[in-house]
């Protein structure tokens, strides 16, 4: 019985949650005189220079993500302690750190390789 009860409540609580914002947001209406101006927040025109200008930041970012993890995987394999299994999940995070930075890499020649082969 308490089963059943629960399972009711939880889904009246359900309901609740998702007819409250259409009750709530119902009352509310947007009246505007004149058109709405959206600003471009990149300030880019163009994929390639959105691309172009995200791949600094983004080497930036994993960069020390990247040394970081080569760290947590050196760690695993010098206390690992004769397991092989710990030995080979620092092994593991080694080169699949090594495998996603050269990729991040690889991708930031992408854009002008695109540019170059499209003009």
């Amino acid at each position: 019985m308490k089963r059943a009860a629960s399972r009711i409540g939880t889904f009246l609580i359900a309901l609740w949650v998702a007819f409250l914002p259409r009750a709530l947001f119902a009352q509310f209406t947007i009246v505007t005189t004149h058109p709405v101006q959206l600003t471009n927040p990149l300030g880019q025109t163009n994929l390639l220079s959105i691309i172009t200008g995200l791949m600094p930041r983004l080497i930036g970012i994993a960069t020390p993500i990247a040394a970081v993890m080569i760290i947590v995987g050196a760690f695993y394999m010098l206390f690992a302690g004769g397991d092989p299994a710990k030995f080979g999940t620092g092994k593991n995070i080694i080169l699949y750190t090594a495998i996603g930075y050269a990729i991040i890499l690889i991708a930031g020649g992408i854009p002008l390789l695109l540019q170059n082969i499209l003009s």
